[in-house]
Formats: C-alpha cells, structure tokens, sequence
C-alpha cells in the first residue's frame, strides 16, 4: 500500500468516525446536497499558471447539539481548469502572444464543520471546519486545510430549507495546486 493509499484509507476512516461521532452525538439530524459555483485562489511561485472557476458539489450529514449549534461532516468536489501559459518560439516577423495548456482537474475533500446560528431560527449561520484535501494534478497531493463561511437557510416547506452559502477554503503547507478556494453554493437541508 502507497503513501498516499494510506493517507486516503485515514482520511476514510476518520470521515466514517466522524460521521457515527455526530450521529451518537445529537437527537435532530439534517441532511444537505449543494451545488455551486467555485473560483479557484492563483499559485502564488508559478507566475503562467492560473486557474478558472469550476462547479462544486457538497454532501454534508449532521447534527442539532443545540438552538444555534450544530455540527456536521461534509465531503466535496470541485472541479475546475488549470492554464498552463506558454510561449510559442517568435517567428522573424514578431512574436505571438501566449498561448494556454488547458487541463481539467478536480479536488476533493472530507471535514468536519461547527455552525453557529446567528438568530435562534437558524435562518443566518457562520461555520469553521477543517478537512483532508486531495488535488489530482500530475500527481495527486495532500493537504489538510481549514475552512470558514456565512450563509442563508430560508424555509420551504416543513423541514425542507434552501440554502444560499459561501465559504472559503485554505490548504496548509506547500501545494503543486491552487491554495484557496471560495465556493458559493445553492443547497437543500432536509
């Protein structure tokens, strides 16, 4: 088993403790499915690599400990496009301009998130979590990050709430990949 096959049966089986920790944890559970709009944050040492934004998908399972506290494990996806920016050799009659290697590539992560309700309705949140996060580029990377966001929950019918959310993510340390990303994601919580 690889390194990294090691890493992702860990980040598996702590996603899988921290889902039966919330559920043996909290009475009211809810549920949440989002998708959304993704930018992606630049390489601050790669000067020709830039990214465009992408969509993201997020499931997410948790729990009411309280009126204004919940707690949640999430997993998510986004998928965007890195640039590579390159020069092509100038011809005797003037040079080009620069040309892009498109490549698609995507991200995924596991966490745990704590949500603060604002207004004891639950109507505005703010939440913090930390994950695992996986970048597939060349080769597929690591990185533990944090999160934070704000967000909307507005009623539909009974238990059924859309949700309006934008959050932003850093990884730690040193990544081949972008270091911040900042879905703004549309949602039902059931």
């Amino acid at each position: 088993m690889t390194r990294h096959h090691r890493i992702a049966a860990r980040c598996g089986a702590g996603f899988i403790l921290l889902l039966l920790s919330v559920r043996s944890a909290v009475g009211q559970q809810f549920r949440e499915v989002a998708v959304g709009w993704t930018s992606v944050g630049p390489i601050p040492s790669e000067s020709g690599t830039t990214y465009t934004g992408g969509g993201s998908l997020r499931v997410t399972i948790g729990g009411v400990l309280s009126q204004r506290f919940r707690l949640d494990a999430n997993g998510m996806v986004v998928f965007f496009d890195r640039n590579e920016q390159y020069y092509p050799p100038c011809p005797s009659f003037g040079c080009p301009h620069p040309f892009y290697d498109k490549q698609p590539t995507q991200m995924a992560s596991v966490g745990g998130n704590a949500q603060f309700n604002v207004d004891p309705r639950g109507r505005f949140f703010v939440e913090g979590g930390i994950g695992e996060y996986a970048t597939f580029l060349q080769m597929t990377q690591y990185r533990l990050g944090l999160s934070g966001g704000a967000g909307v929950a507005l009623p539909i019918d009974g238990p059924l709430l859309a949700t309006i959310q934008a959050d932003w993510h850093a990884l730690l340390g040193k990544t081949s990949g972008p270091r911040n990303l900042f879905p703004i994601s549309l949602g039902l919580r059931f």
